[in-house]
């Protein structure tokens, strides 16, 4: 097989295509690009690594994939690309069977980004990155002005030593106790998220419930409203709340985003927040794994990014993680979501004998990288209903329901599912804890019932060696089936592809499986 790679770049006057090939190779006239000659610089073509989470690992957060690609420059007829610009451009790797193949059988092997381009006496390293590269990015750019420093003033921005150039605060799906920010403080207004909710449904003060009085249109109205002293009114859109007297202490309140149910479960959210960064369905992610996931669990989740910076991606992982979900991109480079599993759907390849490469490893049955290194657990808790201001009753008004009093005090609810019967057979066997954004206890329940069933029983991941030209059907989320005649295999099993490293130069692939 050889190897050709479109290299996107910025020459200073505009974007440019770079070719290269393992061997020199031109299109067709009637080809699409026609007569592209691809210089035969490539040492090795392609070496990455992609993980739906981390390597070995069934849970947890989501990483950039990572690697590179190695051109022959001993004569130093690259050295002019110093001056061009290859961060964040893309880059496209194909395969062919041989040089003689047409154009139209290519296979493409990997979209990506590039990092950066370096260079030595007799090479250029151009480092790779998958497209999660594109979301590790703040998802909030929006920042306090840090100008208002007095009443009376249009505007909600903060006071410089309190907020200036700190993140305005974001609100997707189900919001608790969230402690609003002092944006205009001289006339008593806090601001609940920049993007807007679907409601406010209370206000506290020190944990005192105030009396709702109304609903802008927007900050000006709002805050020429007349509001009597222990009430409050809100805008919506953005979300502010103001009081209408000096507050006695934290001001803390309960939000809605999202006009449905349907629009706060964590598939929802997922998809509403990469569109909002300028992602498009059908050319960036795929909507239909987002619908899919959505049925698995429609539960409502909530994420309040407060004024801290997040990602886009620490914002997903936390959102997807919560029902065990994850977000990868596929090998053309279009995002997919989906969660760990057993796998239900038919195998795209079935992996026998045959294709393993013995001389690399054949199949290695590893540890997992989880809680518990992958032995059976006889306890799942999962935390739910995340507290954003968390205090004691010495922090709370004399007048403090009871009920706030109970839900301020801890950061977190949980709930448990348990089987004492695989403490009989593992002595070892772990209790695993596992935060999420779920809002509500019976679907946090529902969720510790689901993961108690994946991890109450031996599972196994699998890492197997096989030649890359049989794996162009396999990506990350798919089912594969493993039959082989050893560790119990021969009659074939599902399982979920997990994690992928690809070494073009060797032409081998190494597949994690988990099932």
């Amino acid at each position: 097989m050889i190897y050709l790679i479109d290299v996107c770049a910025h020459d200073g006057a505009q974007i440019v295509t770079l070719r290269f090939g393992t061997v020199g190779y031109t299109t067709q006239p009637s080809d699409d690009p026609a007569d592209a000659w691809f210089e035969p610089r490539i040492i090795q073509p392609g070496n990455y690594e992609r993980y739906a989470f981390s390597q070995s690992a069934t849970s947890g957060s989501a990483r950039v994939g990572a690697g590179e690609i190695i051109l022959a420059n001993p004569d130093g007829a690259l050295d002019h690309l110093l001056d061009y610009a290859f961060d964040g451009y893309q880059l496209t790797i194909y395969g062919l069977s041989s040089f003689d193949a047409p154009w139209a059988s290519r296979t493409v092997m990997f979209v990506g980004t590039i990092e950066q381009a370096e260079f030595t006496w007799k090479r250029v390293v151009l480092r790779i990155r998958d497209r999660l590269a594109e979301l590790d990015e703040p998802i909030q750019t929006t920042d306090y002005a840090g100008t208002t420093i007095a009443g009376g003033m249009d505007e909600a921005e903060g006071r410089p030593e309190d907020v200036k150039d700190r993140p305005k605060p974001l609100l997707y799906g189900v919001g608790k106790n969230l402690p609003a920010v002092a944006a205009n403080m001289f006339d008593h207004i806090y601001e609940v998220a920049s993007n807007g909710v679907a409601s406010v449904d209370a206000v506290y003060d020190r944990g005192v419930a105030l009396t709702a009085s109304g609903v802008y249109p927007d900050l000006a109205a709002l805050r020429a409203a007349s509001i009597a002293s222990g009430n409050y009114a809100v805008c919506l859109s953005p979300a502010y709340v103001r009081l209408g007297s000096r507050p006695a202490g934290q001001i803390t309140v309960d939000a809605t985003e999202g006009t449905s149910s349907a629009d706060r479960s964590a598939a929802s959210i997922a998809r509403r927040i990469l569109e909002a960064q300028g992602f498009v369905a059908g050319d960036d992610f795929d909507a239909a794994s987002f619908d899919a996931l959505h049925l698995k669990n429609p539960a409502p989740v909530g994420l309040w990014t407060g004024t801290d910076e997040m990602t886009i991606l620490q914002a997903l992982n936390l959102i997807l993680g919560s029902i065990g979900g994850y977000i990868v991109p596929d090998r053309l480079g279009m995002m997919h979501v989906g969660r760990i599993e057993l796998p239900s759907a038919a195998p795209v390849v079935r992996l026998d004998r045959a294709l393993i490469l013995d001389q690399e490893g054949g199949v290695e049955r590893a540890a997992t990288g989880d809680q518990g290194a992958g032995v059976p657990a006889h306890k799942v808790s999962v935390n739910y209903a995340y507290n954003h201001a968390v205090s004691d009753a010495n922090q709370l008004a004399g007048g403090a329901e009871e009920s706030f009093v109970a839900f301020a005090g801890e950061e977190w609810r949980s709930v448990s599912a348990e089987d004492p019967a695989v403490k009989d057979r593992h002595q070892l066997a772990v209790a695993l804890t596992f935060d999420t954004l779920l809002a509500a206890e019976d679907d946090a329940e529902a969720e510790a019932q689901r993961r108690l069933a994946l991890y109450s029983q031996r599972r196994d991941l699998f890492r197997v060696h096989i030649k890359s030209e049989f794996v162009s059907a396999v990506d990350l989320g798919r089912t594969i089936e493993l039959a082989i005649d050893r560790f119990g295999l021969s009659a074939g099993k599902h399982f979920l592809c997990t994690g992928m490293e690809e070494d073009f130069e060797r032409g081998t692939t190494i597949l994690e499986v988990y099932g």
